[in-house]
């Protein structure tokens, strides 16, 4: 198409129609400027008037009486807006901006929906594997709990003949004992004849004893590096007297099953009780075992804390004339820096703990968990040696430091006799009395 007033053709991007002429012109010719032409609203280009349709109908109102309602800048303004099409404008965008916002917002509530019924659906199924399991433990519980009469007969008779059997193994022990003689205070030598030693005791004691008279004889305690020891403690037995009628303390009255486990424990073990000091009650309640001779009790007069009633304080000799050294073991320890921690994790993850840890005795359970995590530290965890240390353990890194750098001023101040090493050498010194 031609422009109205440049008769030239005009593009479409450029064109812009006068509503009042029909004309079409460009907007350069319509005295427009590049911003004002794209600022012109598309709603408003249909209504746009040029400037000589805008005179006339500016000239037809002179006669008549010009209304106060519209100022002057709203006559001259090259936008002409109209408001009624600018309100359906914005009513027609605001009304396919809410359609679009509901079709989202419906949009994701049923995605959200759909995703908390799952939810819902994924924790009923949970909960009702959990009353299922929660039945069974209830049904397991009540059925380890519930008195089996069968089970408590045979526990019943279990017992009957447990003490039968216990009555019959004294009453056998007592009869094979009743021609044994005990010896004791014989020092042990190496090699030697058991069955001439018994028949040179009988001439020194006056007794005419024939090697046929003997059966078997036998020392009571096996030869070791240390075969001496001390057991003390409060054993708690207030009721078990101790008569004094043989060469050591032997036990009476000794009905309860602790009391009985105690006296097959000094016979099998050659322990013999010596104290014989009582208390308020006139009970012994505190033992001392031994298996030596040379060990003896007293009344201490200077004990450590304050005396109780039941409990005297007592004071324990023990008389050596051959020293024994401990063996030197070299000792080890678990490093843990060098542990393969990968290998750790994977033997702990693949491990059932279900089935491992499934006892109903937590005392079971615990010793299962803990020879486990044993195993699986054995394994993965090194050994080192540990070094020898010529110091004390509670000696701080900083004291056996200050005592070694008082050791070399020492001797260099012996060696060069200087003052300078000789003050170093009284300042270490008073360091490490502190830090001592």
């Amino acid at each position: 198409m031609d422009c109205f007033k440049c008769k030239k053709n005009v593009a479409e991007r450029d064109v812009i129609k006068c509503t009042g002429c029909n004309m079409y012109m460009h907007y350069q010719c319509a005295d427009l400027s590049e911003t004002e032409f794209k600022k012109i609203l598309p709603m408003n280009k249909i209504k746009w008037k040029c400037p000589p349709c805008k005179n006339k109908r500016l000239t037809g109102t002179l006669g008549g009486t010009v209304s106060p309602k519209f100022k002057d800048c709203a006559t001259t303004s090259i936008l002409n807006v109209d408001t009624d099409a600018l309100t359906e404008y914005m009513d027609a965008k605001l009304d396919s901006l809410r359609q679009q916002w509901q079709e989202d917002l419906n949009s994701a509530i049923q995605k959200v929906s759909k995703t908390f019924a799952q939810d819902i659906n994924r924790l009923e199924k949970r909960v009702d594997s959990w009353e299922e399991r929660i039945k069974e433990l209830q049904q397991n519980f009540t059925a380890s709990h519930s008195p089996d009469v069968t089970l408590m007969q045979e526990n019943n008779e279990l017992r009957a003949d447990l003490e039968n059997l216990r009555a019959k193994f004294d009453d056998l022990d007592q009869a094979s004992r009743s021609c044994n003689v005990e010896l004791q205070n014989i020092p042990d030598k190496r090699a030697e004849n058991l069955i001439h030693l018994s028949i040179e005791v009988g001439k020194l004691i006056g007794v005419d004893i024939k090697a046929s008279d003997i059966r078997s004889v036998h020392r009571v305690a096996p030869k070791a590096l240390f075969s001496h020891y001390i057991i003390t403690g409060d054993f708690n037995l207030p009721y078990l007297e101790w008569s004094s009628d043989g060469p050591s303390l032997r036990p009476v009255n000794a009905v309860t099953d602790t009391a009985k486990l105690l006296s097959h424990i000094m016979a099998f073990m050659n322990l013999k009780q010596i104290n014989t000091l009582k208390n308020e009650n006139s009970r012994i309640l505190d033992l001392v075992l031994c298996n030596s001779p040379d060990c003896s009790v007293n009344i201490s007069d200077d004990p450590l804390l304050k005396a109780v009633p039941h409990h005297p304080p007592l004071d324990i000799f023990y008389e050596t004339t051959q020293s024994k050294y401990m063996p030197t073991n070299q000792k080890t320890k678990r490093n843990f820096y060098r542990a393969n921690y990968d290998q750790i994790n994977t033997a702990i993850s693949e491990t059932d703990w279900v089935s491992e840890l499934s006892s109903s005795c937590i005392d079971t359970v615990v010793d299962k968990f803990y020879n486990k995590i044993m195993h699986v530290i054995e394994s993965y965890v090194p050994l080192i040696k540990v070094k020898t240390n010529r110091f004390p353990k509670w000696f701080s890194n900083s004291l056996i430091y200050t005592l070694r750098r008082k050791s070399k001023m020492w001797a260099r101040w012996k060696t060069y006799n200087s003052l300078r090493d000789y003050q170093e050498f009284s300042l270490l010194r008073k360091r490490a009395t502190f830090l001592n």
